[in-house]
C-alpha cells in the first residue's frame, strides 16, 4: 500500500482537531482553529527543511494532541513540529 494512501486512510479513521497544509513552503490553515503562533512556526520549519508540500493534522491522543504528517514531511521536520506543538499548545 503506498504511503500516501495509508496517510489518507488514517486521516479518515481519526478526524483531526486542526489541520495545516504546506504549500510552496508556506503553512496554510485548512481546518481551524489552529494556534496562530504554531502555524507561523510550521512555515518557518518547513522552509528550513525545504518542504514544498504536505499535510499536518493534530489529532487527539492519550496525552494531548498528536501530530499526523503526510509522507512528504521528513522525520526530522516532524520531530521539530512536535516539539513546537508541545511548547505552543497546553495539554490540558
Amino acid at each position: 500500500m503506498p504511503a500516501s494512501l495509508w496517510f489518507w486512510l488514517r486521516r479518515l479513521a481519526r478526524p483531526s482537531r486542526f489541520s495545516v497544509a504546506i504549500r510552496a513552503g508556506r503553512a496554510v490553515v485548512t481546518k481551524a482553529p489552529a494556534p496562530p503562533g504554531w502555524v507561523v512556526d510550521c512555515g518557518a520549519v518547513a522552509a528550513e527543511f525545504g518542504v514544498d508540500s504536505g499535510h499536518i493534522d493534530a489529532v487527539p491522543g492519550w496525552h494531548g494532541l498528536e501530530l499526523r504528517c503526510s509522507p512528504e514531511v521528513p522525520a526530522a521536520c516532524q520531530q521539530r513540529l512536535r516539539n513546537l506543538l508541545a511548547v505552543r499548545v497546553p495539554t490540558r
